[in-house]
């Protein structure tokens, strides 16, 4: 099984409070799913990761925060300092979204949202046996509560990354591949349609 565990560290990106509930349009859909794959892959390099998580707030690490860090990074304004301290990253290379992303809360759109919210607030239904793409969502339910995984498609081999925080304090950052999260050893994370605790694939409302 191929598996990273990366334990979670400092961080302190600020998330923009601005509202915007649309869509994005088919480019930035796309240049979405560049950060994700962008933050996925620099979370994999060890000295890349370690400034990621100065950028990440250590109030949002957990299954959710991660989906939450990717969209206030995809959005945020990236100035010459960022782009000299990720040289040698995508990151440093990708212009950031023209519409800014504000996940929805609960009773208003706050930008913030824990799991079940991300879930029944910003996302749709996708199915349990379908093909997602990168920066669609796992959802499950377990009796540990709601927990999300974000997928990553490699773009060599094809096959479906699965990247998510732990929630655990201190927590774990773990990437593997789909398919070996089938061989989780508790039966409850598997991601198969005969899994009553397996939600299913969605799809977040901007990417629609």
């Amino acid at each position: 099984m191929k598996k990273l565990l990366l334990m979670a560290g400092l961080i302190t990106l600020t998330f923009d409070s601005a509202i915007n509930a649309e869509t994005l349009n088919l480019p930035e859909q796309q240049l979405f799913r560049d950060w994700v794959t962008a933050i996925s892959i620099d979370l994999q390099n060890p000295k890349m990761r370690v400034k990621i998580f100065d950028r990440w707030p250590s109030g949002n690490r957990d299954c959710a925060g991660l989906f939450r860090y990717m969209t206030a990074e995809a959005s945020a304004e990236h100035g010459q300092q960022f782009k000299r301290n990720f040289a040698g990253s995508r990151m440093a290379y990708l212009p950031s979204l023209s519409q800014k992303i504000v996940l929805r809360g609960k009773n208003r759109q706050s930008g913030f949202a824990d799991a079940k919210t991300l879930m029944e607030e910003n996302s749709s239904f996708l199915g349990k046996d379908v093909q997602p793409q990168t920066g669609d969502l796992i959802f499950f339910k377990t009796r540990h509560g709601f927990h999300t995984m974000i997928l990553v498609r490699e773009k060599i081999s094809g096959k479906m990354l699965v990247v998510y925080h732990t929630g655990s304090n201190p927590g774990e950052l773990k990437i593997l591949y789909l398919e070996d999260l089938q061989e989780h050893p508790e039966a409850s994370w598997h991601p198969v349609p005969g899994n009553p605790d397996f939600l299913g694939f969605f799809r977040p409302y901007f990417l629609q």
